[in-house]
């Protein structure tokens, strides 16, 4: 058991194994990595009261498996920084993103079953490839740190919140990006974090395309903000899907798409 710390294990290099522990009332986070050079496992591990989070991963190596988060503070694994290495995102707690890029030549594959949540300036930059590999049912949900009816109370706070449009930013795919997004659900985005999406040229839609390539099968975009889907410039490709409850489902200003 680790308790009562501003940060109940901090890494700032090396290799961790964290298992069958209890991580709980530390005023920051359980768990914190400080840098994209450790290497982590954690597994079956629970965290409860954690302030400001369960674990802190700066885009580091990190494999996991049957952990369980209870009580306040945010309930998952909180994302920032850069992925610099390929990584791969498996079903467990919440991945909950704030500001997050996949470099270039790298490769983030989120596998069938994950929830990932944004908090409220949470966007996710495509410079490399994004790869979403969902299967019916076991969707890959991306949605609003509010959001409940989906891995449960992530933020925390009860039922003091309900989910909106545009409670978090956008996938941002610029030149060179790619996402291929298979079996997702992606909601209440399209937001941006210093206006309220009045205006088509200010708001850029859950999916922001900027000149990269978007390949969209069996998935479902609603309730977003002013776009689902802001194509900019780049290759746009929807099948099999619903887009629901927008201003504009698609906004092409640019590029090419086929629906």
């Amino acid at each position: 058991e680790i308790n009562n710390h501003q940060y109940g294990v901090f890494l700032a290099g090396g290799n961790a194994t964290i298992s069958q522990s209890s991580i709980n009332d530390d005023a920051q986070y359980g768990v914190y990595i400080a840098s994209s050079s450790v290497i982590l496992t954690l597994t079956n591990n629970t965290f409860t009261n954690n302030v400001l989070g369960s674990a802190y991963i700066d885009g580091a190596d990190f494999t996991h498996s049957g952990n369980t988060a209870f009580g306040t503070g945010k309930k998952g694994f909180i994302f920032s920084g850069n992925i610099s290495a390929n990584r791969t995102w498996n079903p467990d707690l919440p991945y909950i993103i704030q500001s997050l890029t996949i470099n270039t030549g790298v490769m983030l594959t989120i596998q069938s079953g994950a929830i990932v949540k944004f908090d409220s300036s949470g966007v996710l930059y495509v410079s490399g490839t994004l790869n979403v590999n969902g299967a019916s049912p076991d969707k890959v949900y991306f949605t609003s740190l509010k959001d409940d009816t989906v891995g449960g109370d992530t933020n925390g706070d009860g039922n003091a919140t309900t989910p909106a449009a545009a409670d978090w930013q956008q996938f941002r795919i610029y030149s060179g990006g790619q996402a291929n997004i298979s079996n997702a659900v992606i909601r209440y985005g399209g937001g941006y974090y210093f206006y309220n999406c009045s205006y088509p040229n200010v708001c850029y839609g859950a999916i922001y395309n900027d000149g990269g390539a978007a390949n969209i099968a069996n998935s479902q975009i609603s309730q977003n903000g002013l776009h689902g889907i802001y194509q900019k410039m780049g290759t746009l490709i929807v099948n099999n899907s619903e887009i629901n409850n927008h201003q504009y489902g698609v906004f092409l200003a640019g590029g090419n798409a086929t629906i």
